[in-house]
């Protein structure tokens, strides 16, 4: 079981040197790494440009998540945070660490975030 404690996020320059951000959620799942794109998803990122997604999520001998993230259901008490890996929009909005901004957020108009045409890392 994965659990992250999301009340209080850290965002920008992480995780040494974190602004604070209060999220409000606690994220749970039974996959680490199902957890982690969820939680990526819903600080406002693309899991999909992480080359540690990628890593993970590639076809090997003993796979980390034995089932492709297109299965992957975020159920929530809030219906916006529900099934956040089919929804376009910010979430929650996290600033990315300098270097990085541009470059990791969600966004509709980058190739292949349309759920019909998702592709997988």
């Amino acid at each position: 079981m994965s659990v992250i404690d999301g009340i209080i996020g850290g965002e920008g320059d992480g995780p040494l040197l974190p602004i604070p951000k209060s999220s409000g959620v606690l994220l749970a799942g039974f996959n680490p790494l199902a957890v982690d794109i969820c939680a990526t998803r819903l600080m406002g990122f693309d899991y999909r440009v992480f080359a540690q997604f990628a890593r993970a999520l590639k076809p090997n001998k003993y796979p980390i998540m034995p089932y492709q993230v297109r299965t992957i259901k975020c159920i929530s008490n809030r219906s916006e945070w529900s099934d956040i890996l089919e929804k376009d929009g910010k979430m929650l909005g996290f600033k990315p660490a300098v270097g990085w901004e541009g470059e990791i957020e969600f966004r509709e108009t980058r190739e292949g975030n349309n759920s019909e045409h998702r592709q997988e890392a």
